[in-house]
């Protein structure tokens, strides 16, 4: 199985701030709006039809194990997404990656984890700031160092 990105259509809100549960925040420009929908981690059904309209997505949730299984049925759900944030350590990102490589599932290219701009973001603050100035660096295509892991 493997995803592949879209390529750039139109612009997206940026995400917005979750809590506990599986939340994924999408939005369109078209719609001028944004969603986050918060539910179960081996189910993400729900968020289904977001999925479907949305360029962005934004996975958080309270521990590893849960952020793989939102992943996969992220990636198996949809194939024109521009961004997929996913939250985490590179040591979680490589764990990550490597259980996706085992699976046979690909990484494609618009997976952003450790998500955000190589900023130097220390804080929970600091750290929205980085992945918001991520989004909106790619919304307008800018060239920025970003902290993605690729190929790992």
């Amino acid at each position: 199985m493997s995803a592949a990105c879209a390529q750039p259509v139109s612009a997206a809100r940026s995400p917005s701030p979750v809590g506990h549960g599986a939340a994924i925040a999408a939005g369109s420009a078209e719609a001028a709006r944004r969603a986050v929908v918060i539910g179960d981690y081996t189910d993400i059904s729900p968020v289904r039809p977001a999925l479907e309209t949305a360029e962005f997505c934004f996975i958080a949730t309270h521990g590893h194990l849960h952020d793989y299984e939102v992943l996969k049925q992220v990636l198996a759900s949809s194939s024109h997404l521009r961004y997929i944030g996913l939250i985490g350590s590179r040591a979680k990102v490589r764990t990550t990656r490597e259980r996706l490589r085992q699976e046979g599932i690909a990484a494609p290219d618009c997976l952003h984890a450790p998500v955000g701009l190589a900023l130097g973001a220390q804080t929970p603050a600091e750290i929205a700031v980085a992945v918001a100035a991520e989004v909106v660096a790619l919304e307008h295509g800018a060239a920025v160092p970003h902290l993605k892991l690729t190929g790992q």
